[in-house]
C-alpha cells in the first residue's frame, strides 16, 4: 500500500530536525539507576529519558533453506524488491491457480502480513491460499486471550488457514517442512 521511499526513515535528517545528536554504536548495557547508557567503543552517555526503540526483529533466518527461499521483513528495502517478485509471480498464475503463500509467526507482524497479502493478491485478481503457521498455542501472544481468539476468527474468515504449536523447520524453492516433518508446499514464504 506504500511506497518504498514511505516505508524507510533516514534517523540523520530526522534528529537534526529534533536537535538531537546521533551516536551509531552498540548498546552493552543501560543502567537506569545512574540513568546511562553504556556503548561499546565510548564514554557512557547520560540521560535524562530515554526512548528504547530496538526494531523487530525475525526469526529462524539461519533455518535450512530460509536465506534462500524466504522473504524477510528485514530488512525492509529488500523485502519490497521481493514483494514485487511475489507480484510477478502472481500476475504469471493469472488465475489459473491459487497463489500459495506461508507465513511464519503469528504474532502482530504475521497477521499483519497474511492480511496484507490475501488484500494484495485479492486486489490482483488472485486467490490467495495463506497458511499461518505459529510456535504458540494462540495468535498474539502478550496481548490477551480475547484479542488472539477475535483475530483468529477474523483470519478464518479471509480463509487463511492457522497451524499452531509447529515451527517451520526449513525451507525450498516449492515449500516449507515443519518440525513435525509436515510439508506444505508453497509459492513463498515470509
Amino acid at each position: 500500500q506504500y511506497r518504498a521511499e514511505e516505508l524507510e526513515i533516514d534517523p540523520l535528517p530526522l534528529a537534526r530536525r529534533a536537535c538531537a545528536r546521533v551516536v551509531f554504536g552498540k548498546v552493552l548495557r543501560i543502567d537506569p539507576a545512574a540513568r546511562r547508557v553504556h556503548v561499546e567503543g565510548r564514554p557512557a552517555l547520560k540521560y535524562d529519558l530515554a526512548s528504547i526503540n530496538i526494531g523487530s526483529t525475525v526469526m529462524g533466518l539461519a533455518l535450512p533453506g530460509v536465506p534462500e527461499h524466504a522473504l524477510s521483513t528485514r530488512p525492509i528495502g529488500r523485502f519490497i524488491a521481493r514483494v514485487a517478485q511475489v507480484d510477478a509471480l502472481a500476475a504469471a498464475l493469472g488465475g489459473a491457480r491459487d497463489m500459495r503463500l506461508v507465513i511464519a509467526g503469528g504474532g502482530a507482524g504475521g497477521v499483519e502480513l497474511a492480511c496484507c497479502f490475501d488484500a494484495r493478491l485479492k486486489a490482483m485478481g488472485v486467490r490467495p491460499h495463506i497458511t499461518m503457521v505459529h510456535a504458540g498455542t494462540q495468535l498474539l501472544p502478550g496481548y490477551g486471550n480475547s484479542i488472539g481468539g477475535r483475530v483468529a476468527r477474523a483470519l478464518a474468515r479471509r480463509e487463511v488457514r492457522l497451524i499452531t504449536q509447529r515451527k517451520v523447520a526449513s525451507a525450498r524453492a516449492d515449500g516449507v517442512t515443519l518440525d513435525d516433518g509436515t510439508v506444505i508446499e508453497c509459492d513463498a514464504l515470509v
